[in-house]
């Protein structure tokens, strides 16, 4: 049995009844839409649910709201290494080259804040937007006086315009289809102004993720050490990552497991999305970390 959600509200939040379908229905497999009654149920809006032989068939976009759950509060130790107030620099300098007079910036999946908080001090008027609550709970704290949106970036609005919209760190992968890639891009076109800029930093192109590869992360702070142990995955065209915690405090240590899927999109996909959007995008190769930036802007 599926369970599916009839609606979405206007930040694309799950609303309305649920409704239960058969696994095996074929209106539950690939994309669009498809009838349940007298309702229109976007495929994308299937939240998880189990086939006849126990598996999951779908994780949903209500999966991706709780990627973050257990390690939230770790969030900003383990990627304590960005330079985000460089980073913010970089994006400045790539907004001001094209809008000059810009004052406006929305982040969409602004995670803890960071980003936001020193884009706050270089533009008046900002605002972000995540799916996570945990991490807008903490984003919430850092920036008190921002609007943060608790909202699914494939289908938001947010009833107005700005200068500038980025999405970072390579959030976009966690949208998982290329329907959902041109959604999401569309939405985030929609709320730019005219002549405005949007910058997206992509997740990692098929060619370049290496299944098998490990990685360890480790923070080592005076009341918490951290180890994240992971062997990277591929599924079809999804990057999948089982990241395994190891959490050593004061209280004792603890040991969890988080499950995250990124789709491997290729450049053809991205700038077809953005396209789509008719926007006029640019690829900056190096971009802010390596993984590059996409550069559009509204035409």
């Amino acid at each position: 049995m599926v369970v599916v959600a009839a609606g979405r509200d206007e930040c694309g939040l799950i609303a309305g009844p649920l409704l239960e379908l058969e696994a095996e229905d074929p209106a539950v497999e690939g994309e669009g839409t498809f009838e349940v009654g007298d309702l229109q149920v976007d495929v994308a809006d299937v939240d998880a649910g189990i086939d006849r032989h126990s598996r999951i068939v779908r994780p949903g976009r209500c999966e991706a709201a709780r990627m973050f759950d257990r390690s939230a509060e770790l969030y900003d130790l383990v990627y304590g290494f960005k330079d985000y107030a460089g980073e913010a620099d970089r994006l400045d300098e790539l907004i001001r080259e094209r809008l000059p007079h810009a004052r406006s910036l929305l982040d969409v999946a602004c995670g803890t804040g960071k980003h936001l908080a020193e884009l706050a001090d270089r533009y008046p008027d900002v605002a972000g937007l995540d799916l996570d609550e945990g991490l807008l709970a903490i984003a919430r704290e850092r920036l008190p006086h921002v609007p943060l949106h608790h909202c699914d970036m494939t289908a938001f609005d947010l009833g107005r315009r700005f200068d500038a919209v980025t999405c970072l760190f390579s959030a976009i992968g966690y949208t998982g289809t290329e329907a959902r890639l041109r959604t999401s891009i569309a939405a985030m076109a929609r709320h730019l102004e005219p002549g405005g800029v949007l910058l997206v930093e992509p997740w990692l192109d098929p060619q370049t993720w290496k299944p098998g590869h490990l990685h360890l992360l480790t923070v080592d702070d005076p009341e918490v050490k951290i180890a994240r142990a992971t062997v990277a995955a591929l599924e079809g065209t999804t990057s999948i990552l089982d990241f395994h915690y190891l959490v050593v405090t004061a209280a004792g240590v603890e040991h969890f497991t988080e499950h995250h899927e990124a789709a491997l999109f290729t450049r053809e996909q991205y700038v077809g999305a953005f396209e789509a959007a008719r926007l006029v995008v640019e690829h900056d190769e190096e971009g802010l970390i390596g993984r590059g930036l996409y550069v559009a802007a509204a035409r």
